[in-house]
């Protein structure tokens, strides 16, 4: 966000809004990832999932690589901006996309430093 600002900065505006629809994607994002990891809260799917921890690490760095691809030069897109009056390449937005839900669902549902734990270690501590 900060780098937007610094880029395309118009004044209060852009301070303003800026920050708040990055706050909203994020959110939007992250309960997206909760929602598609809830399945994984099925006792034999999560044994399974830590039985098979190397695939968040694995979807991790693939997402990763993915959003690094999206900006080189064979990935880009041109799209006409309206401001400038002309055609200008871009990153590819279903590789960043992709590449930014694929990282957050392997951070958010990584079986050691996952959500879930985290939740069951709540409630044992509100328990005690």
């Amino acid at each position: 966000m900060i780098a937007m600002a610094m880029t395309v900065y118009d004044g209060f505006p852009s301070l303003l809004f800026q920050p708040f629809v990055g706050a909203f994607f994020a959110t939007v994002g992250v309960l997206a990832v909760l929602i598609l990891g809830s399945p994984l809260f099925i006792p034999k799917l999560w044994i399974a999932w830590t039985k098979l921890w190397w695939i968040s690490i694995v979807l991790a760095v693939i997402s990763v690589f993915a959003m690094i691809i999206s900006w080189f030069p064979g990935f880009r897109i041109t799209v006409y901006d309206q401001e400038l009056q002309r055609q200008v390449e871009t990153f590819h937005p279903a590789l960043s996309i992709c590449g930014w839900f694929g990282m957050l669902f392997s951070l958010a549902w990584f079986p050691l430093l996952s959500l879930r734990n985290a939740i069951g270690l709540i409630k044992r501590t509100l328990k005690t």
